[in-house]
């Protein structure tokens, strides 16, 4: 069913415009390539890797060992292994049919026990946790029994998702290049990113250990034409249409960021007007009723920055984008030292809620910016 979906991985079907990442990327694996896949967050790069290459991947490889770790957020070592193995139970999971394949391999992962939960809709689903006195096995250790399965004639593919996290934690760059540069060449990688200044320190810095890496897929802003294209097709069963020139000024108005985008239109499915030619008179008034409707979400979130944090979003929401963040007129307006704003400045990039453009600073989530700029001027 094609439908604008938000706060969730999307399915294959409601993907817009991506046919050229998916070429990339599938014929990349059929390769056996390393792919370090990049672009700022909420652009679909975990959607299309989850819900059409690895599945892809897994039809013609119906015996296939998927590794998919989700690495976001990671602050230490520890962590790294933690996620490293529940990642391998979760595959092993995965390919219960081939239990006598694995059974031995699993031994290696130590401190996993089943969990049974039940989901949102109440229906019950096999998890894996951690034994609290367990000894989790390092990545190292993890990555080698993909070698291992590989060379047992079982297809192997290895996905890391949000990996930039790692350039945070000491020596975590140089163990995942001496776990992967161990892997037999024939088995693909895909290295998921989406904060720049740290995937390049990781990946474009020279003395990085992971230099040079991969080949690269960059993510960037869907086309225009597409993307108009897109919400006809989703706006169509509800009696709604939107010009070119209307869709446009939706996407600039939304950053062009896929997710609030869908967030939008969501919001204008659910208006009681009549259905016809969408105004922009009526996006507007849309885009004003969402940001009402989730007033209490942004507090929530930003009741977890500083008073000196939030002074610096206000400023930025209101005069994004901003070139120099640093300089004597941004200071003066937050009211605060030169050194603050920088500190403050780096830890909100290192947490994606900004991006450094070319233009300048600009927070990364555009409802944000118009909640900012609704309630807190």
């Amino acid at each position: 069913m094609k439908r604008f979906i938000v706060d969730s991985v999307i399915d294959k079907d409601n993907i817009c415009n991506l046919e050229e990442e998916t070429q990339k990327i599938n014929l990349g694996v059929e390769k056996g390539l390393k792919m370090l896949i990049y672009g700022k967050r909420n652009t679909g790069k975990t959607s299309l890797v989850n819900n059409v290459i690895v599945k892809q991947w897994l039809q013609k490889n119906s015996s296939g060992f998927c590794l998919d770790a989700d690495l976001m957020g990671v602050k230490q070592l520890s962590q790294i292994n933690e996620r490293m193995s529940l990642a391998f139970a979760e595959a092993y999971n995965r390919c219960f049919k081939m239990k006598s394949v694995f059974q031995n391999m699993l031994e290696v992962i130590k401190g996993i026990k089943p969990v049974m939960e039940f989901d949102t809709y109440g229906q019950p689903k096999l998890s894996f946790s951690l034994h609290a006195e367990s000894n989790i096995r390092s990545l190292t250790e993890v990555i080698r029994q993909l070698e291992l399965i590989y060379q047992s004639n079982i297809p192997v593919l290895l996905v890391l998702d949000e990996f930039q996290d790692i350039a945070m934690i000491e020596e975590a760059e140089a163990l995942f290049r001496h776990a992967l540069e161990r892997l037999n060449p024939q088995i693909p990688i895909l290295i998921l990113g989406s904060k720049q200044h740290l995937l390049n320190r990781i990946f474009a810095k020279p003395n990085a250990p992971l230099f040079n890496w991969g080949n690269h897929v960059h993510f960037d802003e869907i086309d225009y034409q597409k993307y108009w294209e897109y919400m006809n097709e989703r706006f169509a069963p509800e009696g709604l249409t939107i010009n070119f020139e209307n869709a446009r000024y939706l996407q600039d108005t939304m950053s062009r960021n896929p997710e609030a985008i869908n967030r939008l239109c969501v919001a204008l499915l659910n208006q009681e007007w009549p259905r016809g030619e969408l105004t922009r008179e009526q996006i507007e008034t849309g885009l004003i009723q969402l940001v009402y409707d989730r007033r209490h979400e942004p507090e929530t979130y930003l009741s977890y920055f500083t008073v000196s944090e939030q002074k610096v979003l206000i400023a930025l929401a209101k005069g994004e984008p901003l070139k120099k963040p640093f300089g004597k007129d941004f200071v003066q307006k937050v009211r605060l030292s030169a050194g603050g704003v920088r500190k403050i400045i780096i830890k909100l990039e290192n947490n994606a809620v900004v991006y450094k453009e070319p233009e300048g600073y600009v927070l990364a989530d555009p409802l944000l910016k118009c909640h900012l700029l609704t309630f807190r001027m």
